[in-house]
């Protein structure tokens, strides 16, 4: 859902149904966005600044999350 969001809020003037069943853009740009709005959605930097020192397998048992997505966020935090 955090993924659909983002194509909403990121991507309002696109046409989502022609992309999603009429194109094989998976790993276009709006994907990586909209993946990217989850995982920053999903998890916030307090998670992982007190949790740091997990690895990415832990964090993805631990959130519930796929470690595809866990790693793209840990990618992006930065510390405050």
């Amino acid at each position: 859902m955090a993924h659909e969001l983002g194509h909403a809020v990121l991507h309002r003037k696109n046409n989502c149904y022609f992309i999603r069943n009429k194109t094989l853009l998976l790993n276009s740009k709006v994907e990586k966005e909209a993946n990217l709005f989850a995982a920053e959605l999903l998890i916030p930097n307090e998670i992982i600044f007190e949790n740091y020192n997990y690895t990415v397998s832990q964090f993805s048992k631990i959130l519930g999350y796929d470690e595809q997505l866990v790693e793209l966020r840990l990618e992006t935090y930065q510390q405050i």
